[in-house]
């Protein structure tokens, strides 16, 4: 993995599914604490996963990242097999919750895309509560001054309701092959999603422009900072994937290059 395609990587990496929460988190928490805690919180995870890259190439012949050293590895080395398999729990905990979100994130814009643009086309299969049935979301709740939980697919059926969603399986046949694929062999796709973020976060900014920016909305304090601190560094969670991009990068790409 190149340079180009590394940086690409850990841009995709900390732009997660917790970036959906980053417009509601400056409302709530303010301008300057959301900012602040981004700094830090940049900072910090990035320093992290600059000495977990050093930690590793400590590691007897592994001073070019010879080996193949993976998260878990490096605990067991230092610290010993039990630590190793406590860090095997928390690490596939961590993974999981990242997961979770952005398959929940994922599912509802391919509900939201499809009932938007072709009204009636996304529809569910809820298990419960009974009785089982086939359902359709409609799209026009969210025209006018609606409430935020109306323009959620399938929101109207309560939090306790167990859904199957066109979504999801759309999700689940695009992105589940990828879970069979190596961290090299997907490098094609992560370039395809570091150039989509791109353009879309342009597309953004132009729109928001347009619109016209006002200052009523974000205060410079507000009264949730904790919220702020939590989705930051849910988002900047990185260096978990670090080992194994180091067991692929290209002998030429600078460690601290990529991270910084």
């Amino acid at each position: 993995i190149g340079l180009a395609a590394s940086i690409a990587l850990t841009v995709n990496n900390i732009s997660g599914a917790g970036m959906l929460e980053f417009p509601q988190m400056f409302q709530r928490a303010g301008l300057l604490p959301s900012l602040v805690s981004l700094g830090v919180v940049c900072v910090v995870s990035t320093l992290f996963a600059s000495t977990l890259a050093d930690t590793v190439a400590r590691i007897p012949h592994n001073k070019h990242f010879e080996r193949r050293i993976e998260f878990s590895d490096v605990f067991e080395q230092y610290m010993g097999r039990r630590t190793a398999m406590l860090t095997h729990v928390v690490f596939f905990m961590n993974l999981l919750s990242q997961n979770l979100a952005a398959i929940v994130a994922c599912a509802q814009m391919f509900d939201s895309f499809a009932g938007s643009f072709w009204p009636g086309a996304t529809w569910a299969l809820r298990l419960s509560p009974s009785p089982v049935a086939l359902i359709r979301w409609d799209p026009s709740a969210c025209v006018g001054p609606a409430e935020d939980a109306e323009c959620v697919p399938f929101a109207s059926e309560g939090e306790d309701a167990l859904l199957v969603s066109a979504g999801y399986m759309m999700t689940l046949l695009l992105l589940a092959p990828l879970g069979l694929l190596t961290l090299e062999e997907n490098m094609f796709q992560q370039k395809i999603s570091f150039a989509a973020l791109l353009l879309l976060t342009a597309q953004f900014l132009v729109s928001f422009a347009s619109t016209g920016l006002g200052d009523g909305t974000v205060p410079w304090i507000g009264h949730h900072w904790a919220d702020a601190l939590g989705v930051v560094i849910f988002n900047f969670a990185f260096c978990v994937t670090v080992p194994s991009w180091l067991n692929e990068k290209a002998p030429g790409v600078s460690v601290n290059h990529v991270f910084w």
